[in-house]
């Protein structure tokens, strides 16, 4: 094997990198995994100094298009009742599901390569000649997937509410564009209000505690006096009151000094600087919000308390104001109550619940079979009397072929299984050592010239054999909590992935047929690139079937820390 093959097979992989769509969720201390899915990745196990690529990608060789299918919007027609729409939903769901699964699903070959290196003397030397021993593999992978289409009843009643809430809102930015163009609402007030709801780039979770700190800020603002959302409502409140007390009086034709009463109450309530403050802002115009002719209501009034006893003119009389009032409180109403809907309702995670409504499992089966190499100085151990005789330059050919599936159930669960069998070897199991060979030279006056040659080499039972692998692996992905905001998912997940190795050795003098149980925790990014990795707990040998036996498994348990560099984000 020369020098120059791990920066070799590293330059081919970095070629192609960009290509690339995801990454892989976990590996053991060999850096393998059953787990396979489109990945462009480079990651270093910096425990067992081993160094690997991968690139996955895949294709889709059929495309059969779906009939017409029904639409979710359909559930919403004729019925403002959640339970109603959730019933008509679930009708819709399970139409949507027995089409797509009666018709041939979209399938997809999967191709790729792995590629490895390690060094029995660190990372370093795996890019560099100065090394102990050195190992390189190459395994190439092909396979075909498809998919099953889902749908689950945990989230549609989420869902129900969120588009209503989200209607109900619509509804309620009409009201305050009406409340604008009447001048309820200055433009900078409204837009002080409900700017940072139009503003898509921010959940409404970050939004609405600031807009509700806007609408209790409203007294500050240097427009004028303006009144708080809860001091308007307050305030047409009483008008409409006192304007109802009026109306009755007159009604029930009570007598002069009880309707002067109520006229010089509502007329002292109207003089007041909210009152003042809050009629002045508002035009009075056929559009207007309140009776378009208030201030003549009004004036028929005064001459009514002195004509009360006229049918025919009290017969005239309009009461618009207080219904048009009741209008206006309720809108500020709405308002204030769809904020509180939409503290509860993150708009940005719509998407995320009519995902969580129709989900994919899927399904890989692959076949991934490849070669591996390693170089090294062996010690002999038969007491040879020169450097030659005692240590040898090795070299090992092996290979390996593997059948296995990858299955991703709901996005976040994975389960990858497979058997493999192998030709290999047991460098790993093996010690290294440095030896000193002295030469001594008599032929010097005062004394001998000694010349000492250090020489790094394995030592150990050295074996080589067939293995068969039964290989299981599962994880699954938590979407962690953004710092800054706890309301709101980030982008970052931890994936949890055990795992089991179980080893059947062919024609091995020192290996017995073993069992290896892991767990890595690990992150992922789904939106940058960035710099992740995670760290994994291992047995060496879960049932200590080699426990006497010296120079094997010394270390029942390995602790590992794993970095990668990854080319995209995570794509579930």
């Amino acid at each position: 094997m020369k020098k120059q093959i791990i920066p070799w097979l590293m330059g081919i992989l970095l070629t192609f990198s960009y290509q690339s769509v995801s990454q892989s969720l976990g590996q053991d201390t060999e850096g393998f995994s059953t787990l396979v899915f489109p990945s462009t990745n480079i990651g270093l196990n910096l425990s067992e100094d081993v160094a690997s690529f991968s690139l996955y990608r895949k294709s889709r060789f059929t495309n059969n298009k779906p009939s017409t299918m029904p639409r979710i919007s359909d559930a919403f027609r004729g019925s403002n009742d959640p339970s109603i729409i959730k019933n008509n939903l679930e009708k819709i769901l399970k139409q949507k599901e027995a089409i797509r699964n009666k018709e041939k699903a979209s399938k997809y070959v999967y191709y790729g390569v792995d590629l490895k290196g390690s060094s029995e003397n660190g990372l370093a030397p795996i890019f560099s000649s100065e090394k102990l021993a050195s190992s390189a593999s190459i395994n190439g992978l092909i396979g075909i997937k498809w998919m099953t289409h889902h749908h689950t009843k945990e989230h549609i009643l989420d869902y129900v509410q969120a588009r209503l809430n989200i209607s109900e809102f619509l509804k309620i930015k009409k009201q305050v564009k009406k409340l604008l163009k009447n001048k309820v609402l200055t433009p900078t007030q409204q837009k002080h209000l409900i700017t940072k709801l139009d503003n898509d780039s921010i959940s409404v979770k970050e939004k609405i505690p600031k807009v509700i700190d806007n609408i209790n800020e409203l007294e500050t603002l240097k427009s004028g006096y303006v009144p708080s959302m809860d001091a308007i409502i307050n305030h047409l409140q009483q008008l409409a009151t006192f304007t109802a007390r009026l109306k009755r009086a007159i009604d029930r034709n009570e007598p002069d000094a009880d309707i002067f009463s109520h006229k010089k109450s509502l007329s002292a309530l109207m003089k007041k600087k909210d009152y003042k403050f809050l009629l002045k802002s508002i035009p009075f115009n056929n559009d207007n919000i309140f009776a378009s002719e208030w201030d003549k209501v009004m004036h028929k009034i005064d001459h009514l308390i002195l004509l009360k006893k006229d049918e025919k003119y009290h017969t005239k009389i309009s009461f618009k104001p207080k219904q048009e009032i009741d209008l206006l409180i309720t809108s500020f109403k709405k308002y204030q109550n769809g904020l509180d809907l939409l503290v509860k309702l993150d708009a940005e995670s719509e998407n995320d619940i009519i995902n969580q409504l129709n989900y994919k499992n899927k399904y890989l089966v692959y076949v991934r079979g490849g070669f591996s190499g390693s170089e090294f100085k062996l010690d002999l151990q038969n007491n040879g009397t020169s450097i030659d005789s005692r240590f040898a330059d090795t070299s090992f050919n092996g290979y390996n072929v593997e059948l296995g599936t990858t299955m991703q159930f709901k996005k976040q669960k994975f389960l990858g299984a497979s058997i493999a069998y192998s030709y290999t070897h047991n460098l790993g199991s093996l010690e290294s050592r440095t030896f000193a060979f002295q030469t001594v030279d008599p032929n010097v006056q005062g004394g001998n010239l000694v010349n000492v040659e250090q020489i790094n080499a394995l030592t150990g039972g050295y074996d080589r054999f067939h293995r068969l692998d039964i290989n299981l692996d599962y994880a699954y992905l938590f979407k962690l909590l953004e710092q800054r905001n706890p309301h709101k998912p980030s982008q970052t997940y931890l994936s949890i992935n055990p795992y089991l190795r179980h080893r059947i050795y062919n024609n091995a003098n020192t290996l017995k047929n073993n069992t290896v149980l892991g767990i890595g925790f690990h992150a992922y990014n789904s939106k940058d690139n960035k710099l992740m990795g995670g760290v994994y707990i291992q047995t060496r040998d879960l049932f200590g079937v080699h426990k006497n036996d010296k120079g094997f498994f010394d270390e029942g348990i390995s602790f590992g820390l794993v970095v990668q560099y990854n080319f995209d984000g995570l794509k579930l």
